[in-house]
């Protein structure tokens, strides 16, 4: 009878203290109620930057494919930015996101490793695929007679990939002993870790990033010393009359491209503003500083992969273009939708594949094909022209309401 009086009182006595330390446990969770303001604000700002990067890295990507212009102006290298900063935006700031809500890691030290290593390679790809767009827009202005013939489609794919190569090994001390990757808890980020090792911490900084700066600081200066003389060149022979068509062309090529270089060079710009302040403490004192100060750091530099897409819309007219063209699809489609199959597969075609294969059901009216072929700025006008002519017969009256229903959705 004793020796049950005493398993009851052990069972007791164990069972109250398993029920007190689950309770000390579950008052250390930081849940949403306990949440200050400060928790909230930055939880409302990484999932604002999650948002954005995610948006905009896809209207980047898709804006340039469904126009399919991969291989025109270096778009390949600026699809491998913007992969880059998907990347960024889908694996390591959710993980972030979450780690601001238990204030602590909320992934596994192996799984910790790979987003570590994969946040790492992906920013160091940024920076190499700025150099190469700035590499690409130095022979397509400076060396432009060799331009097509050294960056083919294959060759641009090529070096496409060799950025990941490049960068994927860039990291790749880290896992062999210099360096280390590991859980950032004052800026709650899984990373390299920069206090691990200096030396490499000079070597990643000088060689994967200033290092890239410096091949783009000079190509941007040659191109920006050629566009400028070419621009006087071509000045001098509008005014002299001397092949006028051949002078506006000119002049209309280089406008363009000053644009593109323009948008190309705010990039870079934005980038060295949001990763300047982290690599400076990186050299200066990594360990010494608050945690509120390496949040702001590190949370500045990773904005960054959702910044590229805003220059892009708003400095460049060939990417409001495509970016107006897209929604207008993605506006058509769903549109179409919601009537049937048929007028959804008719309606959704691509921007940029073409009037063709949108006037299908307008058949094969050799009115409708005299108008396709027509400048773009002046189809709507002759199609409106020819259906309030009074002479048309009825026939091809519907032929062009067809035509002009297909060319003006």
């Amino acid at each position: 009878m004793q020796f049950y009086k005493d398993m009851v009182n052990y069972t007791n006595n164990t069972s109250r203290n398993e029920l007190e330390s689950y309770n000390a446990t579950i008052s250390t969770v930081d849940y949403w109620p306990e949440f200050g303001v400060l928790q909230y604000f930055e939880f409302s700002y990484i999932l604002l930057i999650i948002i954005l990067g995610l948006f905009g890295n896809i209207i980047v990507i898709s804006s340039i494919v469904l126009e399919k212009k991969i291989h025109t102006s270096g778009n390949i290298f600026i699809i491998n930015l913007a992969v880059a900063d998907l990347l960024v935006c889908s694996i390591t700031l959710p993980s972030v996101a979450v780690n601001i809500i238990i204030k602590s890691n909320a992934l596994s030290p192996f799984l910790c490793d790979i987003v570590g290593y994969i946040v790492t390679a992906t920013c160091a790809c940024s920076v190499c695929n700025l150099c190469l767009i700035a590499v690409n827009r130095y022979w397509a202005v400076v060396r432009s007679a060799s331009y097509r013939r050294l960056f083919t489609r294959k060759i641009g794919l090529t070096m496409a990939i060799s950025a990941w190569i490049w960068s994927i090994l860039l990291v790749s001390p880290t896992v062999l002993g210099w360096g280390g990757l590991t859980f950032d808890a004052k800026a709650l980020v899984c990373g390299w870790s920069d206090t691990a090792s200096l030396s490499y911490s000079i070597f990643l900084i000088f060689v994967g990033v200033l290092l890239p700066l410096g091949i783009i600081a000079f190509s941007y200066y040659k191109i920006f010393s050629t566009v400028r003389a070419s621009g006087r060149w071509t000045r001098n022979l509008a005014s002299n009359g001397n092949s006028l068509n051949s002078g506006d062309r000119k002049r209309r090529s280089m406008q363009r491209e000053r644009s593109l270089i323009y948008t190309l060079v705010s990039t870079v710009i934005v980038f060295c503003v949001c990763w300047s302040p982290y690599a400076i403490h990186v050299l200066i004192d990594p360990e010494h500083i608050s945690p509120h100060a390496k949040k702001v750091l590190v949370w500045l530099a990773l904005s960054n992969s959702s910044a590229n897409f805003i220059i892009y819309g708003t400095l460049n007219p060939a990417f409001k273009k495509r970016y107006r063209k897209l929604f207008q699809f993605i506006f058509r489609c769903i549109k179409r939708g919601t009537s049937s199959r048929r007028q959804s597969a008719s309606g959704c075609s691509s921007p940029g594949t073409g009037d063709r294969s949108r006037i299908k059901n307008a058949g094969n009216s050799p009115i409708a094909l005299r108008e396709l072929n027509r400048p773009s700025e002046s189809r709507e006008y002759n199609l409106i022209r020819a259906l309030n002519n009074s002479t048309v017969d009825s026939q091809t009256r519907d032929e062009l309401k067809v035509f002009k229903g297909v060319r003006l959705a």
